[in-house]
């Protein structure tokens, strides 16, 4: 009886979001988001959850700097944010096959090395949706890791709207292999960096807070000897856009994996705190970014136990 209510609700969710999506197609952006984020406002209202994990998120990363009114104003702003992205989202294709001179402003495309490959770190961040057209716009070839949804004909207008003649979708499952073979053959390939991961995570801070980070990033630039380039896409007061590409980061390369792994990992979270503070209110304040992991814990001890054995023999 349960996995079938489960089964029933993920279809019902999944239809919703199919003529949501479908719905945004057909009327002005400018409409969809008013109505979005009015109704994105009421869930904030009417939903403690989100009220809740959204508050102690912000009270962990800035305590006392910001008092509690501008805490539930970069929440109110964060919600926009997230109906905001997702009224842009049927617009991808759109975006990425027509001019963006007057709406986007691209920045630090100098960073970018001509012919080599480089992994894309971005977040949940401003237009997060709308970076890799951008990226197909400017004439990059994309490859991205993207999360398969359970409910078929939804996961198929994912795939469908996301996809390009520029852009590779690659499953989450597995995707190691497959994104450093398009790193190696030159394409940009991206993941986002900023939630907290269930597996292959260190221990890490995050606005000063102890967390855990994803050492995807970190792996993946050593295996294919690709640098790493951070991104953000913010909206401006006026309604249109900056595309930043930055310059790219210094990684360490000293002689123990394992702590290079920290210390890469945590130059990649500085990195994103650094856009995250840019523009607090165009962040995903609703996720438990610095939730308690036992396992990881319990993993990370016995990785560090094994590391010490491991040069203690190299040493004899």
């Amino acid at each position: 009886m349960a996995s079938g209510r489960k089964r029933f609700t993920r279809a019902l969710t999944g239809w919703i979001s199919i003529a949501y999506v479908k719905w945004t197609r057909l009327v002005p952006v400018s409409v969809a988001r008013k109505i979005t984020c009015a109704f994105g406002r009421i869930l904030l209202a009417l939903v403690p959850r989100l009220h809740k994990v959204g508050m102690d998120n912000l009270n962990l990363a800035y305590g006392d700097t910001l008092t509690h009114a501008e805490k539930k104003a970069i929440l109110r702003g964060a919600m926009d944010n997230i109906c905001t992205v997702a009224t842009e989202f049927s617009r991808i294709k759109e975006l990425a096959e027509s001019d963006i001179s007057g709406v986007v402003k691209v920045v630090g495309q100098e960073n970018v090395k001509e012919g080599k490959g480089h992994l894309i770190i971005g977040a949940h961040l401003g237009s997060w949706e709308w970076m890799i057209p951008t990226m197909n716009n400017l004439g990059y070839r994309v490859a991205a890791i993207y999360r398969p949804n359970d409910f078929k004909p939804l996961d198929q207008l994912i795939i469908d709207t996301r996809s390009g003649p520029n852009t590779v979708l690659i499953p989450k499952d597995n995707a190691g292999a497959n994104l450093i073979a398009e790193l190696m053959n030159g394409a940009l390939s991206g993941l986002a960096a900023d939630q907290s991961p269930r597996d292959n995570g260190v221990p890490t801070t995050f606005f000063g807070q102890p967390c855990w980070s994803t050492i995807g990033p970190a792996m993946l630039s050593f295996r294919a000897q690709v640098p790493i380039l951070m991104l953000s896409l913010f909206r401006q007061p006026d309604g249109t856009y900056e595309f930043r590409f930055y310059p790219l980061l210094e990684l360490d390369h000293g002689d123990d994996l394992l702590e290079n792994l920290v210390s890469n990992t945590q130059k990649v979270q500085d990195e994103l705190e650094k856009l995250i503070r840019q523009h607090p209110e165009q962040w995903l304040w609703f996720h438990r970014r610095w939730k308690k992991r036992p396992r990881l814990e319990k993993e990370w001890a016995e990785r560090l136990a094994k590391n010490e054995k491991d040069k203690a023999k190299k040493a004899e």
